[in-house]
């Protein structure tokens, strides 16, 4: 488990980190430090389409005027929004984004990808490369 990108050169967002990003919440230096990473071209960055919309919906919620706006920023840092199932080739590593944890288990063993997450548990019995902010 790590709290900082140094030394990774992918990660695939969880919905958690990005929402503490935008709200100012504690660990939202971290994600912001790594945004910056991949909008420097240092690192790559992937968000699945259904944790985008897990953000949309939250922050809708919060600041319909400024849902849109956060939206469009995350494609400003250069991060890859990637649609359900759709394979990604990276450093050799192919990953598939699925929609629930019970089924993202097995291949996530697999293709060791790096996962920028909160506190859920769940991620704990991965085994795969965690960047926790909180």
């Amino acid at each position: 488990m790590k709290n900082e990108a140094n030394d990774l050169d992918n990660v695939t967002f969880d919905s958690e980190p990005i929402i503490a990003f935008y709200l100012a919440e504690v660990g939202g230096e971290i994600v912001r430090n790594t945004l910056k990473r991949i909008q420097n071209g240092e690192i790559l960055g992937y968000l699945n389409i259904v944790n985008l919309s897990k953000i949309y919906y939250i922050l809708s919620r919060i600041s319909p005027e400024a849902v849109e706006e956060k939206q469009k920023n995350l494609r400003l840092y250069n991060l890859k929004i990637m649609a359900c199932g759709r394979k990604r080739q990276n450093s050799g590593v192919n990953t598939h984004f699925l929609l629930e944890m019970p089924l993202q288990r097995p291949l996530l063993k697999a293709s060791k990808p790096n996962w920028v997450v909160g506190n859920d548990e769940e991620f704990n019995s991965l085994g795969v490369e965690l960047l926790r902010i909180r």
